[in-house]
């Protein structure tokens, strides 16, 4: 009974070992025999986020700084690139009522301690 117990102990010690090189393991977003060096891969993502056309990809800065513009979000907000590039903050598209109400900041607040923030808002176009 006792060697049942041992042999139950350590396949959940190789299984918990098994999972955590598991976690400590980052697949590689890129495939390196198809995309070498780093000027392909940011080509590659450039080319990847141009042609991105129905869903809004935006990146900011902790303050929330728009630092990256799709060419979805370009089309879903009605603002060229360089309108906005390093000389805007997100909040800009969010409706008034949002921002009053604090809702903006939390979206902002959820990406900073989740890694990013996913979901539907009441937009505010350019025009």
């Amino acid at each position: 009974m006792s060697g049942s117990h041992r042999s139950t102990k350590r396949n959940t010690a190789q299984e918990a070992c098994a999972s955590q090189g598991e976690l400590k393991r980052k697949p590689k977003l890129v495939d390196g025999s198809i995309v070498r060096g780093s000027q392909e891969t940011m080509d590659f993502i450039t080319n990847i986020l141009e042609s991105s056309t129905e869903y809004s990809i935006i990146a900011t800065d902790l303050d929330g700084g728009i630092i990256l513009w799709s060419e979805g979000a370009q089309r879903l907000y009605g603002y060229e690139p360089v309108e906005v590039g390093g000389r805007a903050n997100v909040s800009m598209l969010h409706i008034p009522e949002d921002v009053k109400s604090g809702k903006a900041k939390q979206f902002l607040e959820i990406a900073l301690r989740q890694g990013k923030w996913e979901g539907t808002i009441n937009r505010r176009r350019k025009e």
